[in-house]
């Protein structure tokens, strides 16, 4: 029985760890090329609208980690613009460029 308890114990400590990397992984910089690109937020956008041009403009690793950024830190307010990002940017730092 505690033989079975260390293994479960095991793997669910190496999953947490497993997704904690991906996660930190998934929210850095896409490269080191600090070219910046004109990124248009059209009005009434939500981040959520705005993931897949992200994605498509290769200024995000991963979709799925920038929603659970967004979510884990209760960002829901998006300024509409024109912005000048990066893909030396991380999550934090394109998300801190729409803020303000």
């Amino acid at each position: 029985m505690k033989k079975l308890l260390v293994v479960v114990l095991s793997i669910l400590a190496i999953s947490i760890l497993s997704f904690i990397i991906f996660y930190n992984v998934g929210l850095g910089r896409v490269s080191k090329d600090s070219k910046e690109i004109e990124f248009m937020v059209d009005s009434g956008s939500t981040y959520y609208s705005v993931i897949e041009k992200l994605k498509d403009n290769g200024l995000i690793k991963n979709k799925f980690c920038f929603k659970l950024y967004i979510k884990f830190n209760k960002i829901n307010d998006i300024e509409a613009g024109t912005y000048k990002l990066s893909r030396n940017m991380t999550v934090r730092d394109i998300v801190n460029v729409f803020s303000f």
